[in-house]
């Protein structure tokens, strides 16, 4: 039987509290991140909180070691679906590209 994926399992405050805490910890730190989220009432087993980690790491352009200026945070109000770019283009050139593809903004 598979598992079922973290942000599956909390509604979207919790989800977005889980994000935020892993993101003060600066990915690190995995005893401390499960202490605090337990303190929210927020629990999963080390290995899966471990690989839910490592894989927000990933995909986030907040960790160190990116050389980019520019983060794009792209969030899907329908799902809470949330995707982190990061670009080498200035702020001002991705908000004229996205007022260009929405002229109603």
């Amino acid at each position: 039987m598979g598992h079922i994926a973290l942000e599956k399992k909390l509604t979207a405050e919790k989800f977005v509290l889980l994000n935020t805490i892993i993101r003060r910890h600066r990915f690190v730190g995995i005893d401390a991140i499960r202490a605090e989220l337990a303190e929210a009432q927020i629990e999963f087993p080390r290995s899966s909180l471990y690989r839910y980690v490592r894989r927000l790491q990933l995909g986030d352009g907040q960790y160190l070691g990116i050389a980019n200026e520019t983060i794009v945070i792209v969030l899907k109000r329908s799902t809470g679906l949330i995707i982190n770019l990061s670009t080498t283009a200035s702020m001002d050139e991705v908000v004229s590209v996205i007022k260009g593809l929405t002229p109603e903004i």
